[in-house]
């Protein structure tokens, strides 16, 4: 996922300016650092992530976040695929 990050980088901060750009990406690792943070005291130390959802959610948010992670997942190959293809071809 870092790819698709390192290329769209230079094209959101040609269009958003340089102060505006950093400011989005210092509140997104502000957000993504309290989702981790998060996470983890939920989790603790020892079990999966799709452990702690089938514990306190049943079958129900096991198959949700395992569908989360592939919808994710999916979207990023999609995103950098698009990302690549306009590279190449414009």
């Amino acid at each position: 996922m870092i790819g698709s990050a390192v290329i769209t980088l230079p094209w959101s901060f040609y269009h958003s300016g340089m102060f505006l750009g950093s400011i989005i990406c210092f509140l997104s690792f502000i957000v993504g650092a309290r989702t981790c943070i998060l996470v983890l005291r939920i989790t603790g130390p020892k079990d999966d992530f799709y452990d702690t959802m089938y514990k306190y959610w049943g079958n129900i948010g096991y198959y949700v976040s395992i569908f989360g992670t592939l919808l994710i997942i999916m979207t990023a190959c999609t995103s950098y695929y698009i990302i690549m293809a306009q590279m190449l071809y414009g």
